[in-house]
């Protein structure tokens, strides 16, 4: 799996054997309250830790200037790395468990 621009992702990990990202999951914009794991193998497989009850979001500021602050919101942490590898001017948002509703705490920067 190769993707550019994985540097823009604020809170994302990759383990010592490169066989694993992390993208740590947000509550108000700065409160860490789990995180979403992918196996960096073919079936790409993905985690979210705890996996109950963990309400953050992941967030990739956009590439270029966004004077409409628009967003693009994913449920799949692998549409996430995928949009933040496209130089877009949209914040790209990704949400856990099916969350349909988003306060707007979650967009102050």
């Amino acid at each position: 799996m190769k993707i550019q621009n994985l540097d823009r992702i604020p809170g994302l990990y990759v383990n010592s054997e490169n066989s694993s990202l992390y993208l740590t999951m947000l509550l108000d914009n700065k409160t860490v309250v789990g995180y979403k794991e992918i196996k960096l193998e073919k079936s790409l497989n993905q985690n979210t830790v705890p996996d109950d009850c963990c309400w953050g979001i992941a967030q990739v500021p956009p590439f270029t200037s966004n004077n409409s602050q628009s967003a693009i919101i994913v449920d799949d942490f692998k549409h996430l790395l995928v949009l933040a590898g496209h130089q877009s001017s949209h914040h790209i948002i990704c949400l856990p468990h099916g969350i349909y509703i988003i306060l707007s705490n979650y967009f102050l920067c």
